[in-house]
């Protein structure tokens, strides 16, 4: 189900409102951190936390970053998995594919 719903705010699906989002640049680190939270049909909370290099790696077909999706109420909703971390978008985009029903 965790699946389901990210793909849905991926897409800004009807029902995945953005209830907050914020972009910050760690110079230090050299890191660009992206957060955002959804509210899904109006129970589910859903996290997003994404770390992107600022200096880019190599001309790699897919960078490396850092991913975790996280559905804050999983208990009162009852989610499974919870939470969900990628290393990279391929990564994510492989989990879903194998997550998600055949269309």
């Amino acid at each position: 189900m965790l699946a389901e719903i990210i793909k849905r705010c991926l897409n800004n699906d009807a029902g995945c409102k953005s209830i907050y989002h914020s972009e910050k640049i760690d110079t230090q680190a050299e890191v660009s951190i992206v957060v955002n939270l959804w509210e899904i049909n109006g129970e589910i909370t859903l996290l997003l936390t994404r770390e992107d290099d600022l200096i880019p790696a190599s001309d790699s077909v897919c960078p490396e970053c850092w991913i975790k999706w996280e559905v804050l109420n999983a208990e009162d909703v009852g989610i499974t998995p919870r939470y969900a971390s990628f290393t990279s978008e391929c990564q994510q985009n492989y989990w879903l594919k194998r997550h998600l029903p055949l269309s």
